[in-house]
């Protein structure tokens, strides 16, 4: 259940984070719905890593955006066992990073939510969950369990195949009563968005998936994953990660820069943000765009063995470096050095911005642009 809202308990971002990786990977299985997200995006199955914010959209035209006719029965069928508990329905939301769409239902006399998934590969599920004034939540799901450690501030237990009468009882019988959140109807969307932003920006500073919840992951598939498919999946996450951050930058320098759409068109398609999370590989993509480390093995021929050879020396270098500078003074120092050495790009330092990371900005153009 990718939907870790607070209402839900933060069920939901991993959930979320399995259904995308699930979707491009025809096999995708990351809380309810994160079960499977989270599993695949910790296998990073496709090398696909699952978006960091989402949208909540309530749904307005049925014909158009909605659960598919092969799913609708069993969606309406868990919607109507909820109802039978005393759940009444609240509204119907997509949210198109994650392909998934929802239906909310809340039981007014306990401060509870209940919430039906659908998603074209994920399928249906349904999970129930409280939030608490202390920042915690408690969300029982009938997805099954990822494999992947879970968000702190939520409790969580996977039940699959269990209905929702058997879900509702179970939780019930475990959820504290007390210090519960009523949430209202209007707050949903904004609390289901931030609460799946709480959860992946937790995971970012882990940096993505370790390498225990990978093997975990995997285990739980019945497959097996190579020290190279673990490298691999863990360098698509720090690519994802520093891409996450620099996009916040440029999009925080254009405010505070008043850039106009002409200005702001042209930083897009040059511009290059160098700032505090960034690692050697980063640097080095970045100024070498022909630097490319997931395509290496053991079985590569004997040109890419000496770049491999040539960019791991470098690498070191860079490492070194940053262990006594910031990435931002050790990139403009790569520039002053090794400038002249590739002729055929020009960069032209552009600001310093300290939100909403320390950051450099420069500008990456071409002789023959």
């Amino acid at each position: 259940m990718w939907l870790f809202l607070e209402i839900v308990a933060g069920f939901f971002v991993a959930f979320i984070l399995l259904v995308i990786v699930l979707f491009l990977l025809i096999r995708w299985k990351y809380w309810s719905f994160l079960q499977m997200l989270l599993r695949n995006m910790a296998d990073g199955q496709a090398g696909q890593v699952p978006p960091f914010r989402l949208k909540l959209v309530e749904v307005t035209n049925y014909e158009e955006d909605w659960v598919g006719e092969a799913e609708l029965p069993q969606f309406e069928k868990l919607t109507a066992e909820w109802e039978k508990l005393g759940f009444q329905r609240w509204a119907d939301y997509s949210t198109e990073e994650i392909m998934t769409h929802l239906r909310v239902l809340s039981h007014e006399a306990t401060g509870s939510l209940a919430v039906v998934y659908c998603h074209p590969v994920a399928k249906v599920w349904c999970d129930v969950s409280r939030r608490y004034e202390d920042g915690t939540s408690w969300t029982y799901t009938t997805i099954s369990y990822h494999g992947l450690d879970l968000y702190p501030p939520a409790h969580m237990k996977f039940l699959p195949q269990t209905s929702p009468s058997e879900l509702w009882e179970r939780f019930q019988q475990d959820a504290p009563e007390e210090h519960v959140v009523r949430s209202k109807r209007e707050d949903f969307p904004q609390r289901f968005e931030n609460a799946y932003a709480a959860e992946m920006d937790w995971r970012i500073e882990r940096g993505g998936p370790t390498e225990d919840e990978i093997l975990r992951a995997a285990s739980l598939e019945g497959v097996e994953r190579t020290d190279a498919e673990i490298r691999q999946i863990r360098s698509r996450w720090r690519i994802a990660i520093a891409q996450f951050f620099s996009d916040r930058v440029l999009k925080n320098y254009r405010n505070e820069a008043e850039l106009n759409a002409f200005q702001w068109d042209f930083l897009q398609n040059h511009g290059v943000v160098i700032h505090e999370r960034m690692q050697a590989e980063d640097l080095l993509q970045l100024y070498d765009e022909d630097y490319y480390p997931d395509v290496f093995d053991e079985e590569n021929d004997a040109e890419d063995q000496r770049d491999r050879k040539r960019w791991n020396e470098r690498l070191k270098q860079l490492e070194g470096a940053m262990r006594q500078s910031p990435p931002q003074k050790v990139f403009h120092d790569l520039i002053e050095v090794e400038a002249d050495g590739k002729s055929n790009v020009k960069w032209e330092y552009q600001a310093s911005v300290v939100q909403p990371v320390a950051a450099d900005i420069w500008v990456r153009t071409y002789e023959d642009d």
